[in-house]
């Protein structure tokens, strides 16, 4: 698992002469995260594409569920909290000075 977005950006090498000079630029295969509150870029080997697609997308799949997980566990806490309420003020009604 590979946390970041793999994805292509597009550069130009800096060479006047070079068909990138006028046109859309070298392809550049990267995958892209945040660590630490900082932006980091690392470009990919040609030979290492498709481990590194397979890698972020498993990535991708397991915050999909992490965040169906947390949705799972607000519900849960709300539907306790609601029969906590509804418990103690159950108990509260078997006296009169509450």
């Amino acid at each position: 698992m590979l946390r970041g977005k793999f994805g292509v950006a597009y550069r130009c090498c800096g060479t006047p002469t070079c068909w990138c000079a006028t046109g859309q630029g070298h392809p550049n295969t990267r995958i892209t995260w945040t660590e630490n509150a900082v932006s980091r870029t690392k470009s990919i080997r040609a030979e290492d594409v498709e481990w590194a697609k397979q890698h972020t997308q498993t990535y991708r799949h397991f915050k999909k569920k992490r965040q169906a997980l947390r949705e799972l566990e607000r519900k849960l806490n709300a539907a306790l909290d609601a029969m906590e309420e509804k418990r103690v003020q159950k108990t509260r009604k078997q006296r009169d000075y509450f």
